[in-house]
């Protein structure tokens, strides 16, 4: 039997939260925060897509010869370790700021970390988990 192995690396966005795995738009199983998970697959060409909520990763095809392992990275968008927290410090900060300095301008920081997420809550909904074959887990 051939064999997908999927790793979700430990990261900050979405940590508790599981993703959802799909194989041929049929649900393979869910994959937890900083977890390594092996599915038995029948050989042939198939089409994985990995999803949580409403937004989702790109479908990746790929070929499974009889007894083949192919290996795939799951995780957030990119970036999305530095921008997420970058974006929650600069918030926290904003109201610190303003209630205790008088200091007001910092929420124009705030401003493209926002565009950021609500483009990858919309638009860019199906690029919001990235998914990818890789030669080994």
């Amino acid at each position: 039997m051939s064999k997908i192995t999927v790793t979700r690396p430990k990261e900050w966005t979405n940590r508790l939260r599981s993703y959802t795995l799909y194989l041929d738009n049929q649900k393979l199983g869910t994959l937890a925060n900083d977890e390594i998970k092996t599915f038995e697959v029948l050989p042939g060409t198939h089409t994985l897509r990995a999803k949580v909520d409403w937004c989702g990763s790109r479908e990746v095809q790929f070929n499974l010869a009889d007894s083949e392992m192919k290996y795939f990275h799951l995780s957030a968008f990119r970036y999305s370790n530095f921008i997420m927290p970058l974006f929650s410090v600069i918030v926290i900060l904003h109201f610190l700021l303003r209630r205790f300095a008088g200091f007001p301008y910092l929420v124009w920081f705030v401003i493209p970390g926002f565009l950021v997420l609500v483009y990858y809550l919309t638009v860019g909904r199906n690029n919001y988990l990235w998914l990818r074959q890789s030669d080994t887990w």
